[in-house]
């Protein structure tokens, strides 16, 4: 029934947490442009989804991940399903899945500390800003030696 409805379990998950975006549809928008400048963009486009109003779900589900199996496994299912391979075929280098949880981690990271700890600066600081400050760590995990 999952694989006919949604056809997968991942995208279930998509659909029942009313995920804002769909990694199939987003991931090759900002993989498009090719590698160069991929770290900002990656962190611009996360920061503006979380930022959105339709982000809560994600961000009640990142409050959960650390009290909850059910919900670190949902989520660790989610990521290395349909985030991690879509990046890191795009990536073209060695260790390219390393790679891809590496920027992935970056990113959990300042979700972390803007939506969950809200750690000041980086709690009001303007999207645009972060994400130019973090997109050339994000970049070199996708871009150099890993």
């Amino acid at each position: 029934m999952v694989r006919h409805y949604f056809g997968s379990k991942e995208q279930l998950f998509v659909a029942a947490l009313e995920f804002p975006m769909d990694p199939a549809e987003a991931m090759p928008r900002l993989l498009e442009p090719g590698l160069e400048g991929l770290g900002e963009r990656l962190a611009r486009f996360f920061l503006e989804t979380w930022d959105d109003p339709k982000g809560q779900p994600f961000l009640a589900l990142l409050r959960s991940v650390a009290g909850s199996d059910e919900a670190a496994e949902m989520l660790r299912q989610f990521v290395s399903h349909e985030v991690v391979p879509r990046l890191a075929v795009a990536i073209g280098a060695d260790r390219p899945e390393l790679r891809a949880a590496l920027a992935g981690s970056q990113l959990v990271g300042l979700a972390m500390m803007r939506y969950v700890i809200h750690l000041e600066p980086i709690a009001s600081a303007d999207p645009a800003e972060l994400a130019r400050a973090v997109g050339p760590s994000i970049q070199r995990y996708l871009t150099d030696g890993a």
